[in-house]
């Protein structure tokens, strides 16, 4: 989990674009639906804002009480210097290759 945060910590979001229709063929479910979607994309983003480097960031949620299908649309733009993935892949190896020296004792 710490290697996971180290290459996140070296993680740029460039652009970040999520576009929600909520929809459903009942309104009040929609009016549910889209609150419980905006409670969670915005935290969610709270969240991702504080591990990564988020740059651009173009939200919109709409809740549509006439159309009955809901629609996400995504677009992420995500640079990640390959030399941290690999700093991070030989640590979790290394630890993997301990634990398993360890066992086999």
């Amino acid at each position: 989990l710490l290697k996971l945060k180290y290459v996140l910590k070296h993680t740029k979001v460039n652009q970040f674009d999520c576009n929600i229709k909520v929809a459903s063929n009942d309104a009040a479910k929609t009016g549910i639906q889209y609150g419980i979607i905006c409670t969670i994309l915005y935290n969610f983003l709270e969240f991702l804002e504080n591990i990564v480097v988020l740059k651009i960031k173009n939200i919109k949620v709409n809740a549509d009480f006439e159309d009955k299908k809901p629609e996400i649309k995504l677009l992420a733009e995500i640079n990640i210097q390959p030399f941290y993935l690999i700093i991070a892949a030989i640590i979790v190896l290394k630890k993997y290759v301990n634990i398993k020296g360890e066992v086999l004792k």
